[in-house]
């Protein structure tokens, strides 16, 4: 994922992902045209904490 290595400023106002709006620009996307998902991001990682607090709230 090109997010993890931009500059602060570039993550600030997108520039990583210029790539990706002018090829979704030029033709329809593909699931190759897109970027792999930080670890930190995937289901995987975020979905087990927030059941764990949702079901905190459901109480």
């Amino acid at each position: 994922c090109p997010e993890v290595s931009a500059s602060f400023p570039s993550q600030i106002i997108f520039a990583w992902i210029c790539s990706l709006l002018r090829t979704g620009y030029r033709k329809p996307l593909v699931e190759d045209d897109v970027f792999e998902l930080n670890p930190r991001d995937q289901s995987r990682t975020v979905v087990p904490p927030f059941e764990k607090e949702w079901e905190k709230e459901r109480k």
